[in-house]
This record gives structure tokens, C-alpha cells and sequence, in this order.
């Protein structure tokens, strides 16, 4: 078996879950988190933290040559008051939204912008506030190397 290489994709979430840790935004410890933490994770929501913060890609569009469109969903659910759930959008708008060269991992990025807001209203079952933004990551995709089989 060869060394395990990440994806793009996978680099670009991972990057973007360090960026949100480092930023404070968030906590990203994909060992486990304290139930104090407003975790980081990746396509569910977890049942604890019940505070978190989502990431999701969900639409790929490959442009001319190897710059590629990944589209990310960054939903919150993060606080019990609409006011301090919309601090944490803004906060995540201002670090990303309109954010240049800058890498994800191995990835480069050249533009994050972000592409809606969206209030989904209250969660029921931790009556916490929940929202979703989407940006567009304008990224340079690295190309797989081409292996040519070797004449018998």
C-alpha cells in the first residue's frame, strides 16, 4: 500500500477547520471534544458539543486549466441567543469573505467568497440558533500523476 495522500477536498475542509481553531472561531480536535467546546466537524451534526460548527462541501465546479470552484457549506449552531448565533456568522464572514492566496493544507486558494446567509432558526432538541453560509473557494487543483503501463 502506498503512502496515504489527503484529496483536495479533504485538504481544503481540514485547512478550513485549522483557519476557523486558529481564528478562534471554533475548536477543531478531531480526537474528541470537551462538551464547553464549539466544536468543528464534518457532515453531521454531533450529539456532543451540542455548540458546533459544520462543514460541508457540497457542489464542485472544474473551470479552464486546474482552477476549480469548491462549494462549502458552513453551518453554526453555536448559541442561545439570535444576536450572539449572528456574531458568529459575522466573525466567520470577516475572516473568509473576500480572503485571497492563501492555502488550505496543500491546497492554494486565490478567492473565498461567501455566497449566502441563510437563519435556519432554532434547534429543538438544544434550542440552539443555527445558520448557514456558503462560500465559493476558487482553489487550484493539483492534477493525479498519470501512470502508463509498462509493456509486458
Amino acid at each position: 500500500m502506498t503512502d496515504h495522500v489527503s484529496t483536495y477536498t479533504r485538504q481544503v475542509l481540514v485547512g478550513l477547520a485549522q483557519l476557523l481553531a486558529d481564528n478562534d472561531i471554533g475548536a477543531y480536535k478531531p480526537a474528541g471534544y470537551a462538551t464547553s467546546d464549539v466544536g468543528i466537524v464534518f457532515g453531521a451534526w454531533p450529539k456532543t458539543p451540542a455548540t458546533a460548527i459544520k462543514l460541508n462541501a457540497y457542489d464542485e465546479v472544474i473551470r479552464a486549466g486546474m482552477v476549480t470552484d469548491l462549494y462549502v457549506q458552513v453551518a453554526t449552531r453555536v448559541a442561545k441567543s439570535y444576536l450572539a448565533s449572528l456574531d458568529v456568522t459575522d466573525h466567520l464572514r470577516d475572516l473568509l469573505h473576500r480572503r485571497s492566496h492563501f492555502s488550505l493544507g496543500d491546497v492554494t486558494i486565490g478567492l473565498c467568497v461567501r455566497t449566502s446567509l441563510m437563519d435556519l432558526g432554532r434547534d429543538t432538541t438544544n434550542d440552539l440558533y443555527e445558520h448557514t453560509s456558503n462560500f465559493r473557494l476558487t482553489g487550484l487543483r493539483w492534477l493525479q500523476p498519470i501512470h502508463t503501463p509498462q509493456g509486458d
